[in-house]
């Protein structure tokens, strides 16, 4: 215990390597969970820039059995993971908990397209600033025992001028409901108010710091000047567009704008007109003084400056909470960690887990769309007049056991001139995998900077010996332009993954684990994304196969399909068991 106290105190010296020396003997000595332990140490490790040992140290203490220690990584986990990965994480066996962990953070890296351990080595560098920057100091009762909270003094102000003016003892009797309604909402959204957007039962950081922890330094922060502190926070490199706003509590253990809300709309309009150019619904035309409210006793005037001359409506208030408290559920439920690029490019990429038919191996396919006019071209001498588009290209696939596949090419696409916007340069990743489920994305850069990073969904490669599943559903046109090519032929692909209007598309995926001379019923299902408790088409056909391996090909038409997206649901039933799979198409006008 003596020792963890004097690796604390190091690391509050900024001596982390002298912090990581005493956990470390800690971690020897026996004395103390050493599983607890771990989490510590691996934080010094990073801090000091000793990641690869940082790794290790985390993820050979998951397995940890003591409640200190189980308690002590839940407690990591919880800065990080969504709602749903933790209550994985608790139904895992210690046993497996450290592959678990490796592949919760390989996944992050997979992702977004980054290097292994990156996401791990962000984690820890979020942490650091998050406990310099917003760290609570509280008394002994702790953060929720707390009896006194207040908004700001003019937040105060505008309490007052509200009950007065919805009272007798104003110059008029009664207002408008409208009025009514639009000051009670503001009422119950301020600090003072009975609902909070967010709470956490953690007394460690602020909601600054665990919205930092999830998402890292915003790129547009903005402060208040004059009244109580307000923030508006920006992400404009996540997609979408990620916008928090956060003000001032009293007695909270911070100081500033630490408290997360749905918005500042309740905030008078000279104040939160600041923030205008951040979020456009904070911006006001009537930006005067609480104080001139008073003056000339002119009730109509000062409704006028409540509710920004009638632009402040009960349906805009209730519209921008609602908004709000999703941006709030996001940035305190996922997080990201982004790759920028000079410039964007918005690539369509299809990924498919496949066998090559009669070869006995299995594969990912990837099939791409890249948009011309994103992409930065050349006319090199030796291309003998010809328009050449470079891009590297850098497919990455993580496998069920963790274990991460890199395909790393350079492609050059030559043609005559250089190709008009609504134009791409099509064609084909394929990579030889094991049996199981992979998730992957593809990344996309070219000499100058620009770039883009295309995360696929996940995919199941089939084993030939296995039960009754279901390759990746293929959706092809065969005007495409692009085929995969097998041993029996070529099956058509469909990059862009848009069919046209009254259309044909073609249906291709393999069946494993069939029995042979048993009958087998596939439906087929197309789902509007918009209305997914409807099916727009439905289409049945059944089958005795005489092997337990088949592929299947059908042309299916799509007159039945007005446009917008659909998720195709393809479910075969027979000799007891059922098998699913799905794909994503579009459908557009002729």
């Amino acid at each position: 215990a003596a020792m963890l106290g004097a690796a604390k105190v190091e690391r509050v010296a900024g001596s982390r390597d002298s912090a990581a020396v005493l956990f470390r003997r800690a971690l020897q000595s026996g004395v103390v969970d050493s599983d607890f332990v771990s989490t510590e140490l691996a934080r010094e490790l990073y801090a000091s820039g000793h990641t690869e040992e940082g790794a290790r140290v985390l993820l050979a203490g998951a397995a940890t059995t003591s409640d200190q220690g189980r308690a002590a990584y839940r407690r990591e986990l919880e800065w990080v993971a969504e709602p749903a990965e933790l209550q994985a994480w608790d139904a895992t066996a210690p046993t497996d908990r450290p592959g678990w962990l490796r592949q919760f953070w390989a996944g992050r890296d997979v992702r977004e397209g980054w290097p292994d351990g990156t996401r791990l080595v962000e984690h820890y560098r979020r942490i650091e600033t998050a406990w310099k920057d917003f760290t609570l100091a509280l008394p002994p009762s702790g953060r929720h025992q707390l009896a006194s909270r207040t908004g700001g003094v003019d937040t105060f102000v505008d309490e007052l001028l509200a009950r007065a003016l919805t009272s007798a003892e104003g110059l008029e009797t009664t207002a408008t409901d409208d009025t009514d309604l639009v000051l009670a909402q503001m009422r119950s959204i301020g600090l003072n108010g009975p609902f909070r957007a967010f709470r956490t039962a953690q007394e460690v950081l602020d909601d600054r710091g665990i919205v930092w922890i999830r998402y890292g330094e915003p790129d547009k922060l903005v402060t208040s000047v004059g009244g109580e502190q307000m923030q508006v926070w920006a992400y404009e490199r996540i997609q979408p567009r990620l916008v928090l706003q956060f003000r001032e509590e009293n007695f909270d253990g911070q100081a500033g704008a630490s408290v997360l809300v749905p918005t500042l709309i309740d905030v008078p309009g000279r104040f939160r007109d600041q923030f205008c150019g951040v979020e456009q619904s904070l911006c006001a035309i009537n930006t005067e003084d609480p104080a001139n409210r008073y003056q000339g006793h002119n009730r109509r005037q000062a409704r006028q400056v409540l509710t920004d001359g009638g632009r402040v409506t009960a349906a805009v208030v209730s519209r921008t909470v609602a908004e709000g408290q999703a941006q709030i559920e996001r940035a305190t439920t996922t997080d990201a960690n982004p790759r920028v690029f000079e410039k964007s490019v918005q690539p369509i990429v299809q990924l498919y887990g496949l066998m090559v038919p009669g070869g006995g191996r299995s594969v990912a396919l990837a099939a791409f769309a890249l948009p011309a006019d994103q992409l930065e071209w050349t006319q090199p001498p030796a291309a003998g007049g010809r328009t050449v588009y470079s891009v590297r290209m850098l497919l990455s696939l993580l496998g069920p056991d963790g274990r991460r596949l890199d395909v790393d090419t350079l492609r050059h696409f030559a043609v005559p001139r250089p190709l008009d916007k609504g134009q791409y340069l099509s064609g084909t990743l394929e990579v030889p995998l094991a049996p199981g489920r992979y998730q992957g994305s593809l990344l996309l850069t070219q000499a100058d900077g620009r770039g883009a990073v295309a995360t696929l969904p996940g995919i199941g490669v089939p084993s030939p010996t296995g039960r009754l599943a279901l390759s990746s559903i293929v959706l092809g046109r065969e005007s495409s332009g692009s085929l995969w090519r097998t041993p029996s032929g070529g099956i058509p692909l469909n990059p862009l993954g848009a069919f046209t209007e009254k259309g044909e598309a073609e249906l291709y995926y393999q069946v494993v684990g069939m029995a042979p001379g048993t009958r087998y019923t596939t439906v087929l299902d197309f789902v509007e994304l918009s209305t997914p408790d409807e099916v727009a088409l439905s289409l049945t056909f059944e089958d005795t196969p005489g092997q337990p391996t088949a592929e299947v090909q059908r042309t299916v038409g799509l007159a039945n399909l007005k446009p917008g997206r659909y998720r195709l649901r393809v479910t075969l039933t027979g000799g007891g068991m059922s098998a699913a799979e799905t794909a994503i198409l579009t459908v557009v006008k002729r």
